[in-house]
C-alpha cells in the first residue's frame, strides 16, 4: 500500500510539472520560427513612367497615378477650352499675374486669367494658378499674393496657386541681388498669404532649384511642390504633386506649343 501512495504521489508531481511548462498542451500555440521572427513591411515597387496612345506622358505606382494637365497664360493666345478638355486634360495651371523685373517691379494682372481660369472650369478641367515672383523681400512676396488674391476675384480653384520665382538671365533685374538661400523664406511668405486668403498653395520650380534655390524642409506652407525637369524623370514622392515635363507639347484647342504636366493623385 505504501508503495502505490509513493507511485501516485510521482505521476502527479510530474503531471503537474508538465502542465505549467506548456508540454503538449494541444489549446498552447507552438513558439516556431515563423511566430517570433519579426515583421518587415512589404517592399514598395517603384513606379514607372510610360507613353499613352496620345503621346501624353503618364505615371502609375502601387499608390499613385496621375493625369493629364497644362498650364497656359496670355501667351497661350485665345484658347478652345472645349477642345481642350476633350483631348483628355483633366488640370490647368493658368497665370494670374507677375512683377515686371525693372527696378519699378509693377504688379500686373495676366490679361486672360479670369477667362482662362471660368472656361476651364466650365468644361470640367480642375484649376489652379501660379504667380511670376520677382520680389526682393518677403514683404513684397505677400503683397503678390494679396495681389493674385484681388484678380482672382473670389474665383474658387481646385488646385493649388504657385509661387514662381525665377532669375533673369543675360539682363539686369531687380533680384540680382537676392541670395538663394533667401528664397524659401520668400516663398513662405507668399505660400501664407494664398493659405488664409483659402487658397491652397505650392511652389515651381526646375530640379536643380531644389537644394540650392529652395529648401524643401523649410517650405512650410508649400502644399508639396511643382517640379519641371524636361530631361529627366525624377522619381516620384510624397512631396511632388505635379511634374512639368515639357515645354513643347501640342494640344488641340491651343496655338502653338504649350507647357505638359503631370498631375500626381492617389489611388
Amino acid at each position: 500500500m505504501k508503495k502505490l501512495v509513493i507511485l501516485f504521489a510521482i505521476v502527479f508531481v510530474i503531471g503537474l510539472f508538465t502542465s505549467c511548462s506548456g508540454g503538449n498542451d494541444p489549446t498552447r500555440p507552438a513558439m516556431t520560427e515563423a511566430s517570433t521572427a519579426p515583421k518587415t513591411e512589404p517592399e514598395t515597387k517603384p513606379g514607372e513612367y510610360s507613353t499613352d496612345e496620345d503621346g501624353f506622358l503618364t505615371y502609375e505606382s502601387e499608390l499613385l497615378s496621375s493625369e493629364r494637365g497644362i498650364d497656359v497664360s496670355s501667351y497661350s493666345g485665345d484658347i478652345d477650352w472645349k477642345k481642350v478638355a476633350a483631348q483628355g486634360i483633366k488640370n490647368a495651371m493658368i497665370r494670374i499675374g507677375g512683377r515686371g523685373y525693372g527696378d519699378e517691379g509693377v504688379l500686373y494682372p495676366d490679361d486672360n486669367s479670369l477667362k482662362n481660369i471660368r472656361e476651364a472650369k466650365k468644361n470640367g478641367i480642375k484649376v489652379g494658378g501660379y504667380f511670376y515672383s520677382q520680389a526682393v523681400s518677403a514683404d513684397e512676396a505677400a503683397e503678390e499674393a494679396e495681389f493674385a488674391v484681388k484678380a482672382l476675384a473670389g474665383e474658387s480653384l481646385e488646385l493649388p496657386v504657385a509661387y514662381d520665382f525665377e532669375y533673369i538671365e543675360d539682363d539686369d533685374a531687380r533680384t540680382d541681388g537676392v541670395k538663394p538661400s533667401s528664397v524659401s523664406t520668400l516663398a513662405n511668405a507668399f505660400c501664407k498669404t494664398m493659405k488664409k486668403a483659402g487658397y491652397k498653395a505650392t511652389v515651381y520650380g526646375y530640379s536643380e532649384d531644389f537644394g540650392t534655390k529652395y529648401e524643401p524642409e523649410k517650405l512650410k506652407y508649400s502644399d508639396g511642390i511643382w517640379l519641371a525637369d524636361y530631361d529627366n524623370r525624377p522619381e516620384i514622392d510624397d512631396n511632388i504633386r505635379i511634374f512639368q515635363y515639357s515645354k513643347d507639347g501640342k494640344v488641340d484647342g491651343i496655338e502653338g506649343s504649350v507647357d505638359l504636366d503631370l498631375f500626381i493623385i492617389e489611388k
